[in-house]
């Protein structure tokens, strides 16, 4: 009984809080969810025509 109790505590405080916090705390950031990926293009060193 008594191990049952602490690996319910164990997995709730491992699992479930951070994963409630997380959805918490997303809802009350400014702009959490309109962000946009904006990718550059990446010059390799490689990629350059030789004249």
């Amino acid at each position: 009984m008594i191990v049952g109790g602490m690996s319910l505590g164990t997995l709730l405080t491992i699992f479930v809080v951070p994963t409630m916090y997380s959805v918490f705390a997303r809802a009350k950031v400014p702009g959490a969810n309109t962000a946009t990926v904006v990718e550059t293009p990446v010059h390799h060193e490689h990629d350059t025509v030789a004249k």
